[in-house]
C-alpha cells in the first residue's frame, strides 16, 4: 500500500475495482489512479471555503485528496473551528451511479 494514502480502506477497494477491471467486469470502469487524482487535485488547487462535487465518486478517492490537499499535513491549512466545521459538514459532496451519496473523509 502507499503510505501516504490515509484512506487505506479505500485502497483497498480501488485495488479490488482494478483487479476487476483487469478481468473484464465492469467494476474496474470507475477506478482512476491515485497519481491522476492527485495531478488533478494539485491543478485545481480547491480551498477551504469551496465545494468539491465529484459526479462519480466511488471509493471517494478525489474526495479523499481533496481533504488532504485543503487541510493540508497535519492539518495545518485548518486555522479555525468554524473552518474545520466547514470542511466536515460542508465541502464535500459526491454522486455515484446508482443513488445521490454525500461522502466525507471524516467518520461521523
Amino acid at each position: 500500500m502507499d503510505p501516504t494514502h490515509v484512506f487505506t480502506l479505500s485502497q483497498v477497494y480501488e485495488g479490488l475495482l482494478l483487479k476487476m477491471g483487469e478481468k473484464g467486469n465492469d467494476g474496474g470502469q470507475f477506478f482512476t489512479p491515485r497519481e491522476v487524482i492527485r495531478a488533478v487535485v494539485r491543478v485545481v488547487a480547491p480551498r477551504i471555503g469551496e465545494s468539491v462535487y465529484d459526479p462519480g465518486c466511488g471509493t471517494g478517492g478525489f474526495l479523499a485528496q481533496a481533504y488532504e490537499h485543503m487541510a493540508g499535513p497535519s492539518n495545518e491549512k485548518i486555522a479555525s473551528p468554524d473552518q474545520l466545521e466547514t470542511l466536515k459538514h460542508r465541502t464535500f459532496f459526491g454522486r455515484e451511479r446508482t443513488m445521490p451519496s454525500t461522502r466525507s473523509p471524516w467518520p461521523t
